[in-house]
């Protein structure tokens, strides 16, 4: 069984994927979809089982010249790949928060690059959110997350608050009093 698995692993990870996103239109026709960290561990493993299945039919080319050029593409073409999907996570990852606001269970991206900025979801399980925008929070300039001042003592205060109902229209917009 292993030696099949392994002659077939390229075939393997095209199903696994099929899969994943098969299931991501489902997830999407009923407003649900994946949290972070279910689409970054799915693609760290459909990485590298490519990587690996790429590898698998490469070897098996008997002509050495063409071995070694297949290898040279590959390699320029997984740097590409790599170094923009580096540059992507590195400036959009976010913590995730679960947390409770007005009787909602809400699951809450943290977005600290430029500005503070704090999108809430509604929380449905470990391995699913809810698709719509429900609270929206913007704390302003600075790259801080706002969830470590719990720890700290230090609570920000937030800048700009909107509420949105079920079908995404807004329903409560807070200002700070300016004054």
């Amino acid at each position: 069984m292993i030696r099949r698995i392994k002659k077939v692993i390229l075939i393997y990870m095209a199903i696994l994927a099929s899969v994943f996103f098969l299931l991501r239109l489902f997830l999407n026709s009923i407003n649900l979809e994946y949290r972070q960290w279910v689409v970054i561990a799915f693609t760290f493993v459909l990485t590298i089982g490519a990587n690996v299945g790429i590898a698998q039919l490469i070897l098996k080319i008997k002509r050495k010249w063409l071995r070694v050029s297949c290898i040279a593409v590959v390699v320029c073409i997984f740097a590409i790949i790599i170094y923009n999907t580096f540059l992507t996570w590195g400036f959009s990852y976010g913590k995730e928060y679960t947390v409770e606001k007005n009787g909602y269970k809400l699951l809450a991206h943290v977005n600290a690059f430029l500005e503070t900025t704090i999108y809430y979801y509604d929380y449905k399980n470990p391995f699913v959110q809810g698709k719509k925008l429900r609270l929206y929070e913007w704390y302003g300039n600075g790259a801080y997350d706002p969830f470590d001042g719990i720890e700290t003592g230090f609570i920000p205060d937030v800048k700009e608050s909107i509420w949105y109902d079920d079908n995404g229209k807004r329903i409560i917009k807070h200002l700070p009093d300016c004054r």
